[in-house]
């Protein structure tokens, strides 16, 4: 069963979606980001705030992030980085 199915103190769960920030990061980067080994999604542009938001699935306990960098822009002098890491959490009323 994912967390999906599963009530909150708030009402039924309605949606996850994960709000990831990079720095470093360059016209040209493409970057894939994975929830428990499995492709979440690849990133080759940002908005605002160098940030990028996508719909997430989670597993009941723990979970693993990975960042992996697909290709480089030209411009990239300097190492990506990850600043933020949110999740935001919709439950039904």
């Amino acid at each position: 069963m994912t967390s999906h199915g599963r009530a909150g103190a708030a009402g039924t769960l309605k949606n996850l979606e994960m709000r990831v920030g990079l720095g470093n990061f360059v016209e040209g980067d493409e970057v894939e980001i994975r929830v428990n080994n499995k492709l979440a999604t690849t990133v080759s542009q940002l908005g605002e705030g160098g940030t990028t938001t996508f719909a997430a699935q989670f597993r009941i306990g723990g979970n693993d992030l990975a960042f992996r960098a697909v290709k480089r822009g030209p411009s990239a002098d300097k190492p990506l980085s990850v600043h933020t890491v949110e999740l935001h959490v919709a439950y039904v009323t």
